[in-house]
């Protein structure tokens, strides 16, 4: 063996290779033998790399990195087609369950103790009292009106219902700006007997980005039925109505007699006096029956994103095919 190994390092210089090694070993095996062991010193002290691989790793990653956007772009692109259908399916359930002329009686609402019963969106008039002090502010919700943007929050409160032996409602009456927020929690009046007319509304389904409730200190950023029904100390299956109107005019709460200018200047009243009691006959503002056809993304939107997306994953795929078909000539 030490002999075979001899002939191979003797035959290793300048100039040479395997097949002048190959010559001048003997049998066809043992230069076989000798090209492998060869090859294998060569491994073992690093000095016959291919200097190839490498580039050849870079350019692999370079072309799965080329098409990445377009697959991604053309995934949101469907995304926002099928979020589209789904709104569209939204839609039509509300307007086929809006489209009773006549509301619902108030009776359905504790036919059974299930929530769950009576469907969402269904139209309901309900007259009771209005427990003030157990008022919850659910927000902040922003409201723009003529293009100014003015911080605000949606006010849910019980309701104890006129002939139902006082079973309870809560009804969402509406948006209110964070001033008068502050002057109710100051002074929330007194209970005081109404009649309303609105839809019955499910707990919402907050983004990951919603902050969780928090019932003990009362801040809440999403409507959560059953969670609302136990921070007022209802019971759990206990309905939401939402106050809506017929058109975008305001449902006037109030029924003071106003003050006139004889009263201010008499000093029977102040011009603060005269605003506030504007804002208890103005707030809470209802939203309308056709808010209940809106969504703040509508599907025309989501078809507008759908085609960008579209638009953008075949705009990268072209640049990825000609830079890969460069390389490829290269």
């Amino acid at each position: 063996m030490g002999t075979l190994q001899a002939q191979v390092w003797r035959r290793l210089r300048p100039g040479s290779t395997l097949s002048n090694l190959s010559r001048g070993m003997g049998t066809p095996d043992e230069a076989a033998l000798g090209t492998v062991r060869l090859t294998s010193s060569f491994a073992k002290t690093g000095t016959a790399t291919d200097p190839a691989r490498p580039q050849r790793r870079a350019w692999s990653l370079r072309n799965a990195l080329l098409v990445v956007p377009p697959i991604v772009a053309a995934y949101l692109g469907y995304w926002q087609v099928g979020r589209r259908e789904e709104k569209i399916g939204m839609l039509e359930e509300r307007q086929r369950v809006m489209a009773a002329e006549e509301d619902a009686p108030s009776e359905v609402l504790f036919a059974r103790q299930d929530a769950a019963v009576v469907p969402e969106y269904t139209k309901v008039g309900v007259s009771g009292r209005f427990e003030e002090s157990e008022s919850v502010f659910i927000g902040p919700r922003p409201r723009s009106s003529m293009g100014i943007t003015e911080a605000g929050y949606f006010m849910v409160t019980p309701m104890y219902v006129d002939g139902d032996a006082g079973k309870p409602v809560m009804v969402l009456r509406g948006w209110v700006p964070e001033s008068w927020k502050k002057r109710h929690a100051e002074k929330p009046g007194l209970g005081s007997t109404k009649s309303v007319r609105g839809v019955v509304r499910y707990s919402e389904r907050p983004s990951r980005f919603v902050p969780e409730n928090c019932p003990r200190q009362r801040d809440w950023y999403y409507v959560d039925v059953p969670g609302l029904a136990r921070a007022m100390g209802l019971p759990e299956w206990t309905h939401l109505i939402e106050v809506v109107t017929s058109s975008d005019g305001l449902i006037q709460y109030g029924g003071k007699a106003k003050a006139s200018a004889m009263d201010i200047l008499a000093g029977k009243t102040t011009v603060r006096q005269i605003h506030e009691e504007r804002d208890e006959e103005r707030y809470p503002i209802p939203k309308s029956l056709g808010d209940m056809q809106h969504f703040s993304v509508m599907p025309r939107d989501h078809l507008n994103y759908a085609l960008t997306w579209f638009s953008l994953s075949a705009a990268t795929s072209g640049l990825a095919w000609k830079i890969l078909s460069r390389s490829k000539r290269l």
